[in-house]
């Protein structure tokens, strides 16, 4: 990469001309709980998935047709998820990671790279 292709950010991080992020993706099939948990608290936590994803459908093929909808006059497109804490956005993410299949590069950026 040449200099004039990189930028050095404050946070001493290079910006360069391809992504360098570690992307976890979650497995294709969904976890099964096997173990004891600390608590009924624990059971809640995304990664978990002690419960059936339900009620998300629709929201969840609007996601899929429009991450597989391709633009060449838009090539970058950004969808925003907000909500408050424990309404489901990470488990929609894992969800949504699954529906579009291993063909996507679909995961989580550890915290210290975000």
């Amino acid at each position: 990469m040449s200099t004039q292709q990189q930028v050095q950010a404050g946070d001493n991080n290079i910006v360069g001309d391809r992504p360098h992020l570690t992307i976890h993706c979650p497995p294709q099939e969904r976890s099964k709980v096997t173990e004891p948990t600390p608590s009924d608290a624990a059971l809640l936590r995304p990664g978990v998935e002690a419960t059936e994803f339900v009620g998300r459908s629709d929201f969840l093929d609007d996601f899929t047709r429009w991450a597989r909808a391709h633009d060449p006059k838009r090539p970058v497109s950004v969808r925003v998820v907000h909500g408050g804490a424990g309404v489901g956005k990470t488990r929609f993410a894992l969800e949504l990671c699954r529906a579009l299949g291993p063909d996507w590069q679909a995961g989580f950026v550890p915290v210290k790279e975000a």
